[in-house]
């Protein structure tokens, strides 16, 4: 990389805006000067690049992608290894991370909720089946298209289940923990399956299931909110589906993990059952619906479906949140 250069290219990429930035490194909209193509390049921190523990991030990632392949993971399409310069540049995604959707409505439908979980189900689904946990589940790293499609990304801590059985230290990312994050206990897929029931929970109900998560608390002041969790003043106003998704919830936040669904496989036919059982036969489509009415051009509008079950104002304080923000 040329110092003249070092703001615009980075090998045969040239870059267009940052779009992220973490404590490893900095991710780019960048166009692949070779094909015009718009990518993704995220790129480590200088200060990293001799570092064999923080390269050792940027290979795991590499070697999960040549593991694993699904339409629900973004597909990395490049890298390049040589310190100071290391990237991994992958596919764009067009739209937004959940957490930017918490932000800009203050909360969504529960059903759209369930539309969006049950996509990232099919893509723990195909980690899960090679015996892979993703470990780092947050509502910055599942990414909505503006075609309604989510995926799945940052496998930075993506790592086997056999060597997540003895951890010499707390990992992911706080306010994302699963019981076992916290513990001796090993990290299972169930423990992803524990991550996506806090986000569910934060998208329909627009604060954390957890809050003490995001704090200095130590370990047993989390475990003990953890086994102590409330569903009351659940934010949803058709009876039914306050049932089942309560069903739902209840089994994916067991704070014991051989309780919970225990992989991405189980836990995306109950949620399919439950979308099914009050009308929703297309997730995607349903996420489209509601970017639509609110984030995309009217050409993205599809066949409607009854995506806003239950979801009203629930109290005179949740008419500020659920104003739009920019």
């Amino acid at each position: 990389m040329h110092l003249q250069k070092a703001l615009t290219t980075i090998g045969q990429y040239e870059i267009l805006e940052l779009v992220g930035e973490g404590g490893l490194g900095k991710v780019f909209r960048a166009r692949d000067t070779s094909t015009g193509d718009i990518v993704a390049l995220k790129l480590l921190h200088e200060r990293y690049g001799a570092d064999e523990r923080f390269l050792g991030v940027f290979h795991r990632e590499l070697m999960m992608h040549r593991t694993v392949s699904h339409p629900s993971l973004v597909p990395i399409l490049d890298n390049h290894f040589e310190p100071p310069t290391c990237y991994i540049v992958s596919r764009y995604i067009d739209g937004w991370p959940s957490r930017f959707l918490i932000r800009h409505y203050g909360r969504v439908p529960p059903l759209i909720a369930l539309a969006l979980m049950v996509q990232v189900s099919t893509g723990l689904d195909a980690l899960h089946l090679r015996d892979l946990v993703h470990g780092d589940l947050s509502a910055a790293n599942i990414l909505i298209e503006k075609t309604g499609k989510v995926f799945l990304t940052d496998f930075s801590l993506t790592a086997d289940v056999s060597s997540l059985v003895k951890k010499e230290h707390i990992f992911g990312t706080p306010g994302y923990y699963s019981p076992e994050h916290l513990t001796a206990s090993p990290v299972t897929p169930a423990s992803d399956v524990y991550v996506i029931g806090l986000l569910l929970w934060e998208l329909i109900m627009g604060t954390k299931m957890i809050p003490a998560l995001d704090g200095g608390n130590s370990v047993p002041i989390l475990l003990q909110h953890m086994a102590n969790v409330s569903f009351r003043n659940f934010k949803c106003t058709q009876e039914e589906l306050v049932k089942d998704i309560l069903g739902l919830l209840r089994n994916i936040l067991h704070p014991v993990a051989i309780k919970r669904y225990e992989n991405g496989e189980k836990l995306g036919r109950a949620l399919e059952m439950v979308l099914r059982k009050h009308g929703i036969h297309n997730p995607q489509a349903a996420v489209v619906q509601y970017l639509s009415d609110g984030l995309l051009a009217a050409h993205y509008r599809v066949a409607t479906q009854n995506i806003y079950m239950g979801y009203a104002p629930y109290t005179i304080e949740d008419l500020q949140l659920l104003n739009p923000k920019s």
